[in-house]
């Protein structure tokens, strides 16, 4: 969104609009077109910004809620209670924070996924370099870039990818089994005839 020739006044305003509008103008000023508001990705990616503002900015929640009658738990009562809430249509997770769970992450590990792809690889057909260029960290000196990728990063990557979230279009962790297939000689693959 940096357009240097801008003012501070309108970078400051345009910084404050919310991230939909932002990644949408930022296509536009790049000839890349528009967001399709109805796909999928960006539904998914409206829905978690609102979750984390809900989150952020939380309010009281009234919950439905029922309670049995306490049972004996040897040394101690049990109180049986169980509560209904909603959840984000699109996202199909929880509502309330308290009841996210593992499964909730790998929903939004993926729906983010989904949302730079479709971004980056669907609309701006770009390639390794131009991602890593818009979404990695780095130091630069002069015409030397540094990313500030650690292996930490790589690894997590490949985690998430054997939870089924791809991220390897950032190019730091590829499919581990697809490299893992590469660094076996030709002559030793499963795959090979003969």
């Amino acid at each position: 969104m940096a357009i240097s020739e801008s003012s501070k006044k309108l970078l400051d305003e345009l910084d404050k609009l919310s991230p939909i509008p932002k990644v949408e103008i930022a296509l536009q000023l790049q000839g890349f077109g528009e967001l399709d508001r109805g796909s999928s990705e960006v539904q998914k990616i409206a829905e978690l910004i609102k979750a984390r503002n809900e989150f952020v900015h939380s309010k009281s929640t009234a919950l439905e809620a029922n309670i049995d009658i306490p049972q004996d738990a040897g040394t101690e009562w049990m109180v049986p209670i169980s509560m209904i809430g909603e959840q984000w249509k699109q996202l199909a997770i929880p509502k309330v924070a308290m009841f996210w769970s593992r499964e909730s992450s790998l929903i939004v590990l993926s729906a983010i996924s989904l949302f730079y792809r479709y971004v980056l690889i669907d609309l701006m057909r770009a390639d390794e370099e131009l991602v890593n260029r818009i979404l990695i960290s780095r130091v630069e000196f002069g015409n030397v870039h540094m990313p500030g990728v650690y292996d930490e990063f790589r690894e997590q990557l490949a985690v998430a990818f054997e939870f089924g979230i791809d991220f390897s279009f950032l190019g730091l962790a590829k499919n581990p089994r697809k490299a893992e297939a590469e660094s076996v000689p030709p002559n030793e693959r499963d795959d090979d005839i003969g």
